[in-house]
């Protein structure tokens, strides 16, 4: 095998794979991620001047894919609230809610930091109230961050556990978004060292919580 990675990840990629390629190209695609091209979430009233590429398959029309070389978060429209930027595998796991047969009243995002899937369930579903929890204080300053920069109405912003919002909103929500945990793994794709998040701990620990 060619590839270099951390004995943990190697030894993930051979109980996830029994052909030696395809171990290959998962350890490659971890150590070695590609570019991917920027998306944002458009609320604009207008058309964004921003060159979008082709559409994947499923792909929301809320959601645009730019140019590789689009830099969306340094355009000042940014800051207006024009747009979120985000991965395409936030919008590719928030897409499951347009299955919903009705739309919403009450929504709840339970892990809602730093924002992308509240503001998608916003624009998508356009609930009366928009209810974002974050436990972690710190990661709820960037939510309440982002969705003032968003302008999204109404929306309310508690910093709480999953046990305190079952006993102070019982049977109170339409759908309920949950996205947990955060593994870490995908900053591995922007660069930044996190190995141990395929520690046997940390995959342990995440399945507990």
């Amino acid at each position: 095998m060619t590839v270099k990675a951390h004995p943990q990840i190697q030894k993930l990629a051979a109980r996830l794979f029994a052909d030696a390629s395809e171990q290959e190209a998962f350890l490659r695609s971890i150590v070695e991620p590609i570019d991917l091209p920027p998306t944002i979430i458009d609320l604009a009233e207008k058309p964004l001047p921003f060159e979008t590429i082709e559409e994947l398959p499923g792909q929301p029309a809320i959601a645009k894919r730019l140019q590789l070389s689009s830099h969306p978060t340094r355009h000042p429209l940014h800051d207006e609230g024009a747009f979120y930027s985000l991965d395409y595998s936030s919008v590719f796991a928030a897409s499951v809610i347009l299955a919903t047969p009705k739309n919403p009243d009450v929504i709840l995002d339970v892990c809602a930091a730093p924002g992308g899937k509240s503001v998608f369930a916003w624009k998508a579903l356009r609930p009366q109230v928009l209810l974002s929890n974050e436990i972690v204080q710190g990661r709820a300053k960037a939510l309440i961050s982002n969705l003032k920069r968003c302008h999204v109405t109404p929306v309310r912003v508690f910093s709480a556990g999953p046990d305190q919002l079952a006993l102070r909103l019982p049977q109170a929500c339409d759908l309920v978004l949950l996205d947990v945990p955060c593994s870490g793994q995908s900053l591995m794709v922007k660069g930044q060292t996190v190995t141990g998040s395929f520690m046997p701990h940390a995959v342990s620990g995440n399945v507990k919580r």
